[in-house]
Order: structure tokens, then sequence, then C-alpha cells
């Protein structure tokens, strides 16, 4: 049997690989897809019983409100670097577009998050491996200033020993 294409939309809202969650205006989640439960953890059950954005996922209400000022701000919020609280009480990085839409004349919220927790991680190791390689390289230089002063110091005291 053919799908229709709102069946077609609502199965790629449903399997996409990136969270896609829409919350009415008091933070709500009123819909959400699978990816957003493998981020954080949660379960579908845990989300309703819970019910807010704010207390499953931000840190904190002014976190939230800082973001809905930019989108309110500029329209939308693309690809913002944003944490997100797991359930278990972690933390996971995403990169988090916020569209703001209207529909039977209620506003509602439409993100699509990333989790690039992944990413995150590589850069703060690539950072921690810079900053050891150039502690390194200066105690290298060091050492090799020391080197070349013992030799002059040697080179002298062999010249004494001469005369």
């Amino acid at each position: 049997m053919e799908q229709t294409y709102d069946e077609l939309y609502h199965e790629f809202f449903a399997r996409s690989p990136i969270g896609c969650g829409i919350s009415d205006e008091a933070g709500r989640l009123v819909d959400f897809n699978d990816a957003m439960l493998r981020y954080s953890g949660f379960s579908r059950e845990d989300i309703f019983k819970i019910g807010s954005v704010t207390e499953l996922y931000y840190d904190g209400a002014k976190e939230r409100e800082r973001l809905l000022g930019i989108a309110r701000e500029r329209g939308d919020i693309e690809r913002e670097e944003v944490r997100f609280k797991k359930k278990d009480g972690s933390w996971f990085w995403t990169l988090m577009s916020l569209r703001r839409v209207s529909s039977g004349g209620k506003n509602y919220w439409l993100a699509v998050i990333e989790d690039i927790t992944g990413r995150k991680k590589a850069e703060a190791e690539r950072e921690q491996y810079v900053r050891d390689l150039e502690r390194l390289t200066k105690m290298m230089a060091a050492r090799e200033v020391k080197m070349i002063e013992l030799k002059e110091k040697i080179g002298h005291l062999e010249k004494k020993k001469r005369v």
C-alpha cells in the first residue's frame, strides 16, 4: 500500500537519526522521535511524566530562556552548541536548531538536535595534546639551552686545564 505524503513525512520524522522534537511555548514536549530518546536515555513515559524540556534537558531555566531569547531575536537558532542533560545526570553536547511555528492558533518550537559529544571530546583531547606538546617542546628547548651552557663550561674548563 502506498503511503500518503503526511505518512511519509511522519515516518521521516520518527526514523530520523537526528533528534527532532516539538514543544509548546510552555516547554512541554508534544512530539519527539526515537533519536531524542537514544541521546538522553529517557523513555517516552519519562518524558511525558516529567513534561518540561527545561527539567528534562536544559542546564536550568536560565539556559532555556537564554536560547529562546536568541531564537526570538534572530527568528531562529541555527546549529548552536548546547549542552543537554541525560537521564543518568551526565551531559551530552548537541548542535541545536530551533524554529518557532504556529499551528491551530498556538505557537510551538521545532527543535532539531544532533549529538556532537564525540566531536567535543575529540576537540578537548586534541587541545590537551597541543598543550602537552607545547609543554614538552618548552622543556626540550630548555634542556637544549642547558646542554649548550654545559658544553661551553666544559670547553672553558678544558682550555684552563691545557694552560
